[in-house]
């Protein structure tokens, strides 16, 4: 399903969800806003996520996002939506925290991994940013974008032959992003 087609079900369901949901099962997200229902299931929450980010509304999205993980709070989904509202307002301890809850629940989420790292390298704690892209890449060694965050993260550490490493892991699955690493790389 690409991006239109779930925004064009999102405005259908925002507009349907009325007809068959009492009145008194909505919350405000924020004053002003319309308002959203409480979702029910995975998908109802998810979709309200989805929705408070296309929007860019990161406030309203953190509050969705607790009100989720109170209701599930096994769900690393909900975790992983609330550390990248918490990214977005640069609260990266707050989303150090919520990341962590995510793999924890589910220690197989790569995606989770990769956020955490990215939450570390933000407040230059680039060693423990290290060990979490690790992570994600013991999971998924495939992703590109992660073998690049765990270069730019040994750069930061002062690692340049580590980072050599990285981009020679790199060549195969993003070219493009080897040469960038590459060139950060300073000649010895």
């Amino acid at each position: 399903m690409n991006i239109s087609s779930t925004l064009k079900l999102i405005i259908t369901l925002f507009f349907l969800l009325p007809l068959f949901v009492q009145a008194h099962a909505f919350t405000p997200i924020q004053p002003g806003q319309e308002k959203i229902t409480a979702g029910t299931d995975k998908v109802d929450w998810l979709k309200q996520a989805t929705a408070l980010a296309e929007s860019k509304n990161w406030k309203g999205l953190i509050d969705w996002c607790r009100k989720w993980t109170k209701s599930e709070p096994r769900s690393a989904a909900a975790w992983l939506e609330l550390g990248m509202a918490y990214s977005k307002l640069k609260r990266h301890n707050d989303a150090i925290g919520a990341y962590r809850q995510a793999v924890k629940i589910n220690p197989g989420y790569s995606y989770a991994w990769n956020n955490l790292g990215n939450a570390y390298n933000e407040l230059n704690r680039s060693s423990d940013a290290v060990n979490a892209y690790r992570q994600a890449l013991d999971i998924d060694p495939n992703r590109a974008y992660v073998w690049y965050n765990l270069g730019i993260a040994h750069l930061k550490t002062g690692n340049q032959v580590a980072a050599l490493d990285v981009v020679k892991n790199l060549q195969r699955l993003s070219p493009e992003q080897a040469d960038l690493l590459l060139s950060m790389i300073e000649p010895r």
